[in-house]
């Protein structure tokens, strides 16, 4: 469950933003329960829900749209990568290096090799494996 709240004493459907969509298709939740507080936001009024799947096809196409961008994204950093020697094809060791994936002012891609000592998380660690 994704929750938002509000201390605007209106509809569900406020909740309906594109934003949220890509919040929930992202995380996996199955509804958002809209929290209505007071106007002082300390009690909760009431609570409604919007189900995952009616929030993606009410925001279908920002989702299609967000979705060719990481396509778009993916396929350059995989290229930046294999320019850096550390595509798939790179020869597999048993510490990999770890690389910083960030933008630049015009929003473009920056892939650096991190510094000796920065690690990730195993593979694994929240999906019970």
């Amino acid at each position: 469950v994704e929750l938002k709240s509000s201390n605007k004493n209106l509809h569900i459907e406020q909740f309906a933003k594109p934003g949220t969509a890509l919040q929930v298709a992202v995380n996996g939740s199955k509804f958002v329960a809209g929290c209505f507080l007071d106007e002082a936001e300390i009690n909760l009024q009431r609570v409604e829900y919007l189900s995952a799947s009616s929030l993606r096809e009410k925001n279908q196409v920002f989702l299609e749209n967000k979705g060719q961008r990481v396509r778009l994204l993916l396929t350059r950093v995989r290229k930046m990568l294999n320019e850096l020697g550390a595509g798939p094809s790179a020869s597999s060791s048993s510490k990999p290096p770890v690389f910083s994936l960030t933008f630049d002012e015009s929003k473009a891609p920056k892939i650096e090799l991190c510094s000796k000592g920065v690690q990730v998380l195993p593979t694994g660690l929240f999906d019970g494996s």
